[in-house]
Parts: structure tokens; C-alpha cells; sequence
């Protein structure tokens, strides 16, 4: 392996600059709460209003969605353990879990459909027929996606990075947007100038959500499995960091100066020298 020439580091313009999945929760986070203050002059900017009903039934499901994550530490622990399942599932070619994912949504689509639709049998045939259709569509994608994933991380350490961290990110920022989406129930809500009160109390609760679900940093560091040290929890499920695994090493520089990660963990070619005169490598004493 290759190290990076000295000049491709003094290239500042291209460089790219790194901010983990707290920094950009955080941020995020931020913003959300801090955008509650324009919430009581929603109603002065748009004529859209909703029926109060609807708006504190969308609000009640949007709080029963964040619940689960209030317990943050537990959370992230079972998105580790997925990780790290994912990556011997891609190992020894196992669909286990894609395929596990793709019949419990199944099953729950048929028990919707048979709960609520009350629809007769003759109904729900076409339905079925249509769901199983898109389960082999799915389970075709996941082959291929599968395969695609393998290469892609073998040549490639830290594209695994970025996709782990692109999931953490997604899992940190769902609950954020359903709390905040709370006071924006009752920024739409349709009251009288009596129950003004009441946006007040949707704003509350969404400022109580968003509380409770502030990023702590503690949830996004692990310890490298290697070295011990303190890395981004993504490092500690992939087995090893920057410090101790030269191949992520070079594969971050790589990113951070944007340029082609084949011509640095490609494997070295002999030279014309040791190929010999006619090009063939030399013979074995």
C-alpha cells in the first residue's frame, strides 16, 4: 500500500472537512428547538389550518413514535448489534436479515389490510398476489445489493464508514423531526381566540420531546476494538480505527482529498526491472 505524496496534503481547496454523526445531530438538534419561537406566527403566515381533532391525533402518534427512543443508550446499543450482524451476514453471504425485515413488513401489511379494511378473501387475492410480487422484487434487490456492498467495502474500508454513519445519523434525527412535528400540530391547528392556550400546550410538549432527546455525545463514542481508544461508535462496531488499520487510514486521506482511492490500495505491480528484458517476471530460485 501506498502512502499519499506530500503534496497531495498541502491541497487545502480540496480538501474535504469531517463532522461526525453528533456534531451533525447536534447541530440539527439545535435548529429544531430554536425554530419553536416562530411557532405561535405560523398562524399569521399561512391561511392552512387543520381540525383540531386531526391535528392532536397526528401530534398523539408522533409523540407514541418518539417513546421508544427516549432511551437512547439502549437504542443505539440494538443499531450496534445490526451493524455488526450486517457485516457477518455480508461475510458469509447471508440474507438473514434483509430477508427477516422484508416478511415482518409483510405480515404486518396483511394484518392491517385483515383489521381495518375488513375486506372479503375474494379482495384480498390481488393484494396478496401484489405484495408477494413486490417481496421478490425486494429480495432481488437485496441479492444484488448484497453483492454490491461486499466489493464496495473489500475495496474501499471507508465507504462502510460512511454508510453506518449516514444510518446513525438517520436513526438520531427521526425522532428529532416527529417531536418538533408535534408543535407544528399546533401551529396549524384551527382554534377559536379562546383556545389559543392550547397551540401553547403542543409547543410545550414538543420542547419537552426535544429535551429528552437532545444528542448526548456519550451515545456516539465507542472504544476501539484494537488500540482501546476512543473512536466514533461506527469504528468500535467495524473492529478497528484510523490509528491502528493503515488500509482505513489510507482510505480516509483518500476522502478527505478527494481523489480515487484505486491508485492507493491497489495492489503494486512489479516494475520493468523485475519483470525482466521480456517483460516476464523473473524465474524462482
Amino acid at each position: 500500500m501506498r502512502v499519499l505524496p506530500n503534496k497531495t496534503k498541502s491541497n487545502r481547496s480540496s480538501e474535504r472537512v469531517r463532522r461526525g454523526p453528533h456534531a451533525k445531530t447536534y447541530l440539527v438538534w439545535q435548529v429544531l428547538i430554536g425554530s419553536l419561537v416562530i411557532d405561535p406566527f405560523v398562524p399569521l403566515l399561512t391561511p392552512l389550518r387543520a381540525p383540531l381533532d386531526l391535528a392532536t391525533t397526528i401530534a398523539t402518534w408522533c409523540a407514541i413514535g418518539t417513546l421508544p427512543f427516549l432511551a437512547q443508550e439502549r437504542m443505539h446499543r440494538a443499531l450496534s448489534k445490526l451493524r455488526v450482524l450486517h457485516t457477518k451476514n455480508l461475510a458469509i453471504g447471508s440474507h438473514t436479515v434483509p430477508v427477516s425485515l422484508g416478511f415482518g413488513a409483510a405480515v404486518i401489511v396483511f394484518s392491517k389490510i385483515y383489521m381495518f379494511a375488513n375486506l372479503p378473501p375474494s379482495l384480498l387475492a390481488p393484494l396478496v398476489i401484489l405484495v408477494l410480487f413486490a417481496s421478490r422484487k425486494y429480495l432481488k434487490q437485496v441479492s444484488t445489493q448484497t453483492e454490491s456492498d461486499k466489493a464496495l467495502f473489500a475495496s474501499n474500508p471507508w465507504a462502510k464508514v460512511e454508510r453506518w454513519e449516514q444510518q446513525v445519523i438517520v436513526f438520531a434525527l427521526l425522532p428529532l423531526i416527529l417531536a418538533r412535528a408535534i408543535g407544528l400540530c399546533g401551529a396549524l391547528a384551527d382554534l377559536s381566540p379562546d383556545e389559543e392556550y392550547v397551540r401553547l400546550l403542543f409547543i410545550g410538549l414538543s420542547a419537552l420531546f426535544l429535551g429528552m432527546l437532545r444528542p448526548d455525545r456519550s451515545f456516539f463514542v465507542g472504544l476501539c476494538r484494537r488500540c482501546k481508544h476512543p473512536v466514533p461508535i461506527v469504528f468500535q462496531d467495524i473492529g478497528s480505527c484510523l490509528s491502528c488499520d493503515a488500509r482505513l487510514r489510507i482510505a480516509y486521506h483518500a476522502w478527505v482529498h478527494r481523489l480515487p482511492i484505486e491508485q492507493f490500495l491497489a495492489p503494486p505491480q512489479p516494475s520493468e526491472e523485475e519483470k525482466g528484458p521480456t517483460g516476464s517476471q523473473p524465474e524462482k530460485r
